[in-house]
C-alpha cells in the first residue's frame, strides 16, 4: 500500500497554518538531533513549534524587545513568567550539581528581572493590537543567563510548563514595542528571591496584586474558563466516579499541571518520595529526578502483566512503612507515554490503600474521553491539547 508523502513544508505546521498552533513538521531522525543541538540552519526555517520546546514566535519577540529595552548582556538570553516562584525554581535548578558543568549557571550570571507590562487586546486571528489596551497590566518575572548555557537552564521552562504562552506573549507586545514598560526590582541569584506560598506578601520577591476576580496569583479568569471546566466535567463521567466542574483545575499545560500538583502534594504529605511506575514522559521523569523532596524518586520499570513491578512495588512500600519513611506518591501514566503500556490500576489501588497512599494516573495519551481512570486514581492528569484542542492548549487537573 502506498504512503501519501506529506506535503507539509519543514517547519511549519499542519495546515490551517495559524498564529499559536502547536505542530511542526520535522522529518527524520537527524532533523529531530539537529533541533536538540538548535542548528542555526534548522532554527531559522522553523515558522511553529511545540511551545513547551522552548520560548518561541512571540514570546521570543516579547523577549528579544525586553532584552533591548532592560540592556541586557548581548550574549545573554531570556525566558519569561509569571509567577514569583521561578526565581527559586530557577536558581534551584539551572545551579545544580545535576547540570553538566559546561552548562551549570552560576549565581552571578543567573540575572532576575521584574517587569509591569500594559495588557492589550488580540484580534480574532490572536495577534495583539496596538493602542487597544484592557486596562490591566501583567507582572512578568524575567529570567536571562548566558546563551551558551541554555541546556542548563532550559529544563526551568521545558519541564515545569509555567512559561508565558505566545498568546499572552502576543498581548504584551505592543505596549513592550512602545517602551510602555515598569521595572519593578532587579538582581540576581546571589540575591535571595524567596517565594512564601503559605503567606506570598512576605515573600522577597515583589509579588503582584490579584486581578478582579482573583482570590490568588494569576491571571484573571473569565467565562471561557467556566464553561471550559464545566465542559470537562461533563466529558469525565465515569462509572466510579462524576466530577464537578468544582473539581477541575486549569493549567497552561500538562507539565504545568505535574509541577504545581507536585507541589501540592509535597506540602500535603510533608516531603516523602515519588514512586514512579513504568515508563513516563521524559519532562515528569526529570522533574520528579530534580524537584522530589525527602525521599526523591523511586522509579520501578517493568509494571506490564508481563513484570514483577507491581510485586515490586508493594515490597518497596513495606519496607518503607517498616523503616518508619513516609511516601509521598505514586505517579504513573494510563496508558504510558510513548510505549502505551496499561497497567493493572485495580492492583495498584489495592496496593495504595493498604499503604495509604495516593495515586496520580496522567491519561495524557488516552484522555477523559478515552478512558475511564478517576475512580481508581486520587488525581487525574489530562490535556486537553490531545483530548480537545488540536491548533489550541489548555491543560487540566481532576482530582
Amino acid at each position: 500500500m502506498p504512503v501519501k508523502q506529506i506535503s507539509t513544508p519543514l517547519g511549519h505546521s499542519l495546515p490551517p497554518e495559524a498564529p499559536h498552533n502547536i505542530t511542526f513538521h520535522i522529518p527524520g531522525w537527524e532533523t529531530a538531533r539537529a533541533l536538540r543541538r538548535r542548528e542555526p540552519e534548522l532554527m531559522d526555517q522553523l515558522e511553529s513549534i511545540y511551545p513547551r520546546f522552548g520560548p518561541w514566535r512571540e514570546v521570543k519577540d516579547l523577549s528579544a524587545v525586553l532584552h533591548a529595552w532592560l540592556k541586557l548582556p548581548d550574549d545573554y538570553e531570556e525566558m519569561l513568567f509569571v509567577h514569583p516562584d521561578v526565581f527559586q525554581t530557577a536558581k534551584r535548578y539551572a545551579g545544580s550539581p545535576r547540570r553538566k558543568e559546561e552548562f551549570r549557571v552560576r549565581e552571578e550570571e543567573l540575572l532576575f528581572k521584574v517587569v509591569d507590562i500594559p495588557l492589550s487586546a488580540l484580534d480574532s486571528n490572536g495577534v495583539g493590537l496596538d493602542g487597544e489596551t484592557t486596562g490591566e497590566t501583567v507582572r512578568i518575572y524575567l529570567i536571562s543567563y548566558p546563551s551558551p548555557r541554555y541546556p542548563g537552564a532550559l529544563g526551568v521552562w521545558q519541564n515545569t510548563g509555567t512559561g508565558v504562552s505566545s498568546r499572552l506573549a502576543a498581548a504584551l507586545l505592543p505596549a513592550a514595542k512602545a517602551g510602555n514598560v515598569n521595572l519593578i526590582w532587579s538582581g540576581d541569584a546571589r540575591d535571595e528571591v524567596r517565594y512564601d506560598y503559605a503567606n506570598p506578601s512576605s515573600s522577597s520577591v515583589p509579588i503582584p496584586a490579584p486581578l478582579k476576580g482573583q482570590q490568588i496569583l494569576g491571571l484573571a479568569l473569565t467565562e471561557s474558563h467556566t464553561s471550559l471546566r464545566a465542559r470537562i466535567a461533563s466529558l469525565a463521567q465515569g462509572k466510579r466516579a462524576q466530577p464537578t466542574p468544582d473539581d477541575v483545575f486549569l493549567y497552561p499545560t500538562g507539565m504545568g499541571a505535574v509541577w504545581r500538583l507536585h507541589q501540592s502534594l509535597s506540602s500535603v504529605r510533608q516531603g516523602g518520595s515519588v514512586v514512579v511506575l513504568g515508563s513516563v514522559f521524559h519532562s515528569s521523569y526529570h522533574l520528579f529526578g530534580d524537584e522530589a523532596s525527602g525521599g526523591g524518586m523511586k522509579h520501578i520499570g517493568a509494571v506490564d502483566s508481563e513484570g514483577s513491578g507491581l510485586e515490586e512495588l508493594e515490597a518497596y512500600l513495606e519496607g518503607e512503612r517498616l523503616a518508619g519513611r513516609r511516601v509521598g506518591y505514586i505517579f504513573a501514566e494510563f496508558p504510558s507515554n510513548p510505549i502505551l503500556v496499561s497497567l493493572d490500576l485495580e492492583r495498584v489501588r489495592g496496593i495504595a490503600d493498604r499503604y495509604d497512599v495516593p495515586v496520580v494516573i496522567d491519561d495524557t495519551i488516552g484522555s477523559f474521553c478515552n478512558v475511564d481512570v478517576l475512580g481508581l486514581a486520587d488525581v487525574v492528569v489530562t490535556s486537553v491539547t490531545k483530548s480537545a484542542a488540536i491548533a489550541r492548549s489548555a491543560t487540566t487537573v481532576l482530582p
